[in-house]
């Protein structure tokens, strides 16, 4: 039997600045999303991604509030802080290995991805794989728990495409025939809570 009584979940999530916890709260859900290790989660997926949900609509309507804009955005950090305490209670209770607490998307009080900076991805290549996709291979970066992806289409606003697990193979999918597309990753994790922006590729969808 292995000795788990030095597994303890991170709790360093709470010092997060505004938008790094609702990151961090996006790939606590994706990392547990059909992960056989966490099958009955003390908060259920359902109810954590509502309350990550409310917490991102807040933290928007808070770039042009006042107080009172604050004030629900404060309540619904607390709201998603509190889901996220109780869900780390839960994993550190299930996991049995390391590796295990980790596929959880949370990191553990005796890891360096939850003491250490992380280093700057790089896109390495974009494929064009199928009708209405692309697909990264991006360096993988040391200590990453996931990689957040964003695109951009001419002088636009930049979109969020995704928070993926791993950096070998990132597909996006759904998007228009024809289209130039600018993207850019960061890898999530570490003491800061993400990486800088990659440097910006562009690739048209086929």
């Amino acid at each position: 039997m292995k000795d788990t009584t030095n597994l303890r979940v991170s709790h360093r999530y709470a010092r997060l600045k505004d938008t790094s916890l609702s990151i961090f709260g996006s790939s606590v859900i994706h990392a547990m999303t059909n992960n056989p290790a966490f099958s009955n989660p003390l908060v259920p997926l359902a109810t954590l991604s509502a309350l990550q949900t409310d917490y991102a609509q807040k933290l928007a309507a808070n770039l042009t509030g006042g107080t009172v804009a604050t004030a629900a955005k404060n309540q619904a950090r607390a709201a998603l802080t509190d889901g996220l305490r109780r869900q780390g209670i839960y994993v550190q209770g299930v996991a049995n290995e390391l590796t295990t607490l980790l596929s959880s998307g949370f990191a553990s009080v005796n890891q360096n991805r939850s003491q250490t900076a992380l280093a700057k991805p790089g896109i390495r290549k974009i494929l064009n794989e199928g009708t209405e996709k692309l697909t990264l291979r991006v360096t993988p970066i040391a200590n990453a728990r996931n990689y957040q992806v964003q695109i951009q289409v001419g002088g636009g606003a930049w979109q969020e495409a995704g928070i993926f697990p791993q950096a070998r193979r990132i597909g996006l999918a759904n998007l228009t025939p024809g289209t130039v597309y600018n993207i850019r990753v960061r890898a999530l994790g570490g003491s800061t809570g993400y990486s800088e922006w990659s440097n910006v590729t562009s690739r048209m969808s086929l």
